[in-house]
């Protein structure tokens, strides 16, 4: 294996793949995420909110269902699943992996300048209640 891929690369997948969940990303699959190089440091790195067109609701109408399938067909459920083993081996915290927790006033704040309805109908506040629930369910997974 690669010696310049190394626990930071893990750590930052599963940041990645948190944020996914946490923005109902339907697309992330094999091929889609890219590692850069930094020869400087001689490090291999995943590339940072590397295309996350199909999330939070772009190309479909809004559900409650906090469970979905990604376009490989992988359900959320199970990714989450993935991740706390990847967690527990990892010996990872929340904090480990999330800066804060997220709070209405920031994603209103985010969303001030957006009209209040989306694309396919799809509102502000759904994704917004919808967005800071999934969050819940995330953390969650780190208690169990």
């Amino acid at each position: 294996s690669d010696q310049r891929v190394n626990t930071s690369v893990i750590k930052d997948y599963v940041k990645q793949t948190y944020f996914d969940i946490l923005t109902r990303q339907l697309d992330r699959n094999l091929s889609n995420f890219m590692f850069i190089e930094e020869s400087s440091v001689e490090l291999v790195r995943l590339y940072p909110l590397f295309d996350n067109g199909l999330s939070l609701f772009s190309t479909t109408k809004f559900t409650n269902s906090h469970e979905f399938r990604s376009v490989s067909g992988e359900s959320s459920t199970k990714l989450l699943e993935k991740l706390s083993e990847i967690v527990v081996t990892l010996n990872l915290k929340y904090s480990d992996i999330f800066l804060t927790r997220i709070t209405m006033s920031n994603l209103n704040e985010i969303w001030s300048s957006f009209p209040e309805t989306f694309i396919n109908g799809n509102t502000k506040q759904k994704l917004i209640v919808w967005i800071l629930d999934q969050q819940e369910i995330i953390i969650k997974s780190f208690t169990e």
